[in-house]
């Protein structure tokens, strides 16, 4: 079917497509670590037939955006997966659209339906494929469907279920599996994921990526101050960056420019209704003591980023010093970072309208530098990697690694790419992958990282996170300096 021409407006500005719609758009799919690290853990728990996953986040967040692209992954996968979207449905009937989504006749017998789903199940399973029920908007559920559900998660063959369910809803699910007549259903999850609102660095990150996937890049740029101005109406929400950078561009051709700027955020806030005073406050009373972890973070960093001091840039606050540790680490030495880094750190700050946490900094870093990767480790690997050179630690989870990998990450399933071959020969010389060395992620290649992330203690998702990345160098590493000992012996 032929793609719908963008609007008039729309092709005025140059623009492929609508940069900012208001529906689902998982083409255009924003990447963020942390996130990409959540999705492959609950696709992994899917296809490895673990449980069910539940995926909550407010309005607006893109808990059906990361849906469709959920979908997209299983079932390049090979996994079958039936999406509801009409959650009002009641027992019956929800087990009939079920059915008619994975492409089985229904019927109004609700005996001859569930039969008719667990003889697909059972030839799936035999098969080696997998099954999965996608059911969005999940908090409208009743309790009649819950049943339902707990009553799917009981097929199963041996030890393996016959079908995994991903419910995705508003938090208000949360509490309606804290109920007690449903608690054998709440004890199969294996995997919550919690969507967050976007951070200030990945908010300007997120506008820049939607612009130039509609082919505005060159052609639409956003002041600082507008990116400052959109974060403070909005917080991070995407939905109600959407509704404001929708009016923003018939902004744009009503005044014939091209720049978004702050006075055009806050007219098309107003418009909208998302006033900055409507919305909860930004700033946490604890603002000096993330301060406070910004400079003792920014000062750590230098280590890792190849500088050998930082003198932190703010001053800090006096009824709130920072711990003896981070005053010492942050103020003893004399010499800076290179004047580019410091303008980022700096750029950071001020684009977040104040203070930020240490992991927010720390993400801002990676995302400013492509040599630069936000590492999410087990506790355990990242106590094991506080002494590489290559490493600076956040905190008992989080660390920053530089490295010298392509910049074309996240290494995506079925794309051709020199990171990917670079992971297949990583990957072949420890002797997990043997198949052709093609430069395509592919179910051989994704086999090859799950079994090394078993092999490494981490979640073997079969994703190439960076977490993944920074493990397999550095296993590569240790593999190449045992041959030459063994040489040189």
């Amino acid at each position: 079917m032929a793609l719908r021409p963008p609007a008039a407006h729309l092709q005025l500005l140059g623009l492929s497509r609508h940069p900012f719609p208001t529906t689902p758009d998982a083409e255009a799919y924003f990447h963020t670590d942390l996130l990409e690290g959540e999705l492959a853990e609950a696709v992994h728990c899917v296809l490895e037939r673990k449980g069910f996953v539940v995926v909550t986040g407010e309005v607006g967040l893109g808990k059906s955006t990361l849906a469709r692209r959920m979908i997209a992954t299983l079932e390049a996968q090979g996994c079958a997966v039936a999406l509801v979207l009409n959650t009002f449905l009641r027992e019956r009937e929800l087990l009939r659209e079920i059915n008619r989504d994975l492409g089985l006749p229904g019927s109004d017998d609700f005996g001859a339906n569930l039969a008719g789903l667990n003889a697909f199940l059972l030839a799936r399973q035999q098969e080696g494929h997998t099954t999965a029920i996608l059911i969005d908007d999940a908090q409208n559920l009743c309790m009649e469907s819950l049943e339902l559900v707990r009553l799917l998660t009981n097929l199963e063959t041996g030890q393996e279920k016959l079908v995994q369910i991903v419910l995705i809803a508003q938090p208000e699910l949360v509490d309606t599996l804290e109920r007690r007549e449903i608690r054998q259903l709440t004890s199969r999850i294996v995997k919550h994921v919690r969507l967050q609102p976007l951070g200030p660095q990945e908010a300007m990150r997120y506008v820049d990526h939607r612009l130039s996937f509609a082919g505005a890049a060159g052609r639409i740029t956003v002041t600082e101050a507008a990116h400052h101005c959109l974060f403070q109406h909005t917080r991070g929400n995407p939905r109600r960056m959407h509704i404001v950078l929708d009016r923003c561009l018939y902004g744009l051709v009503a005044r014939h420019v091209r720049t978004v700027d702050a006075a055009l955020v806050s007219a098309a806030a107003r418009e909208s209704g998302l006033q900055e005073g409507h919305l909860a406050p930004l700033r946490a009373s604890a603002g000096w003591r993330r301060k406070a972890a910004y400079a003792a973070l920014a000062a750590s960093a230098v280590t890792a980023l190849g500088a050998t001091a930082l003198a932190p840039g703010h001053e800090m606050a006096a009824d709130t010093p920072p711990s003896s540790s981070a005053a010492s680490t942050a103020s003893a030495p004399d010499e800076r970072l290179p004047p580019c880094l410091q303008a980022r750190l700096d750029q950071s700050w001020r684009k977040a309208g104040g203070p930020l946490a240490a992991v927010d900094l720390a993400s801002a870093l990676a995302a400013a530098d492509p040599a630069v990767d936000l590492l999410v480790l087990p506790p355990t690997l990242a106590a094991g990697a506080q002494d590489d050179p290559a490493v600076c630690l956040v905190d008992e989870r989080h660390a920053l690694w530089t490295h010298d990998w392509p910049e074309d990450r996240p290494l995506t399933y079925g794309k051709r790419s020199d990171g990917a071959l670079r992971l297949q020969r990583a990957l072949a010389t420890l002797g997990h992958y043997h198949g052709e060395l093609d430069g395509v992620i592919g179910i051989q290649t994704s086999r090859a990282i799950a079994s090394f992330q078993t092999a490494d203690g981490l979640p073997p998702t079969g994703f190439a996170d960076p977490a993944t990345l920074y493990m397999l160098t550095r296993a590569a590493k240790r593999h190449f300096t045992s041959k030459l000992d063994q040489q040189n012996g």
